[in-house]
């Protein structure tokens, strides 16, 4: 006997009886029709489509991202295709994901990895989406879609209850991108968007010292802090009493992104003794909870109004130094988003001028680590990195460092709009040093974009002249 272990889709109609009940032939033919749509989505997600019985159909996946992925675009198309028929001959389809473990007979799955997808399936609202905790788990970092814990459900002849939770998807969520991870409790509100300009939030410093009387001092200084960013109109600043509400709370730098629309988050403490003052501070990139950087300052406390100063100088100088390029390729979004993450493909087009790609190491995947070596007349050229997130084909983020960037983490980030039958590529590469690492690595990633430009149009070319 067969077994393995897979991602499993299972759906069905929200209330096909009665659709049924009042006029068949007409449920028969819109059924077919989303069937043939649900069907093809599948396949364009890397699945297969095990069974089809009555309204029910079952769908593997060997990810349970692609599974995710591909029951959002399910539940999107049809929201447009219900939004044609009256009210009344709406079909909704209810979704369940699992991922477990199943006996193979043939073409078909058995098992309770299948029964728990059912199960999650009865619980999805019409048009809604529930997948078990062992989906959450590989998804919560990789899709950027909210999800709404429900609870904690006894599935028949499994011993163990399974997490449950809700892919929220209100009319807002079927129109925007996939990637990354928000995660909400039941009637929390909807994740801020980002502004278009940089977010920080001034969490209350911790008061270290031992007399509670100087918890005010601790207080005084993010709010001069807070202040003093306030006056620089290129950066969005959350209220002081906003970030004050977060006081004497332990929150994650993520919900604190969402609940907030914030990027960046500044924390630290503050240590008072005698006329000396210690304070830590450290510059969080919220969305990933990733450290940007951090600073322990001991100074006389006459010193204190010249050190708020040096950490504002510190943060505007982060957050300001970037660069953005943009570039229009006549591919398609896919063609260009595969040709980031090919080892063979980076090896042709990755490096600018004259300069070669001597070697090059890629582990795809979000936390994935990638290493290039560029050579040329001056020698060698190392640049390393992290993958931090890997959305297809829109949106690709990874870090990056090189001599360039003094060995320190800069972050890179790949966006990609279909525009016709185009794809207009937006990178930005944030976390730079100074303008002398601004016009330098501008310089470099326009010349790396024209030959990305001229090796696809070659290749395109020559896929076409085959026979």
């Amino acid at each position: 006997m067969e077994r393995k272990l897979t991602a499993i889709l299972s759906a069905d109609v929200k209330g096909y009886s009665r659709l049924m009940g009042e006029d068949e032939e007409a449920t028969i033919r819109t059924l077919t029709a989303y069937r043939e749509v649900m069907a093809t989505l599948i396949v364009q997600h890397r699945g297969r489509v095990v069974d089809s019985p009555g309204d029910n159909l079952l769908a593997e996946f060997a990810s349970a991202v692609d599974a995710v992925q591909g029951a959002v675009e399910i539940q999107r198309d049809l929201h447009g295709k219900n939004a044609e028929l009256p009210p009344a001959r709406r079909m909704e389809f209810r979704i369940g994901i699992n991922v477990g473990d199943v006996v193979v007979e043939g073409e078909r799955l058995y098992g309770d990895g299948v029964n728990i997808a059912a199960r999650l399936e009865a619980l999805a609202e019409g048009g809604g989406i529930c997948i078990a905790g062992t989906v959450y788990d590989q998804v919560e970092n990789k899709l950027s879609l909210s999800y709404e814990y429900v609870a904690e459900q006894m599935v028949k002849n499994i011993a163990k209850p399974v997490r449950v939770y809700r892919v929220r998807l209100g009319v807002e969520a079927l129109t925007t991108e996939l990637g990354k991870d928000k995660v909400t409790s039941p009637g929390s509100p909807p994740a801020l968007s980002l502004p278009d300009k940089p977010s920080i939030i001034v969490l209350p410093f911790i008061n270290m010292s031992n007399d509670p009387e100087q918890e005010y001092f601790s207080d005084g200084i993010t709010e001069d802090i807070t202040t003093d960013l306030s006056k620089i109109s290129s950066l969005f600043v959350i209220s002081r009493n906003s970030a004050f509400t977060y006081k004497g709370k332990a929150a994650k730098a993520q919900h604190i992104s969402r609940e907030m629309g914030v990027r960046y988050m500044l924390e630290g403490s503050v240590r008072k003794a005698g006329e000396w003052i210690r304070i830590t501070a450290q510059l969080i990139d919220a969305t990933t909870d990733h450290h940007l950087w951090a600073e322990r300052y001991d100074r006389p406390l006459q010193d204190l109004f010249a050190l708020q100063d040096e950490i504002v100088q510190k943060i505007v100088t982060t957050l300001r130094l970037q660069l953005t390029l943009r570039h229009l390729f006549s591919v398609t979004p896919q063609e260009v988003f595969d040709a980031w993450l090919d080892p063979e493909s980076l090896r042709e087009w990755m490096c600018p001028g004259a300069l070669t790609v001597g070697d090059v190491q890629v582990d795809a995947r979000v936390g994935g680590a990638f290493r290039l070596v560029m050579r040329g007349q001056a020698g060698e050229f190392v640049h390393t990195g992290e993958y931090r997130e890997i959305c297809p084909p829109e949106r690709l983020r990874f870090t990056w460092r090189s001599q360039a960037t003094r060995w320190q983490d800069s972050l890179v980030t790949i966006a990609l709009v279909a525009q016709g039958k185009k794809t207009e590529l937006i990178l930005t590469h944030e976390l730079l040093q100074d303008e002398e690492a601004i016009r330098g690595h501008r310089q470099g990633w326009q010349g790396i974009v024209e030959k990305l430009e001229r090796y696809l149009s070659s290749d395109k070319t020559a896929s076409h002249e085959q026979p």
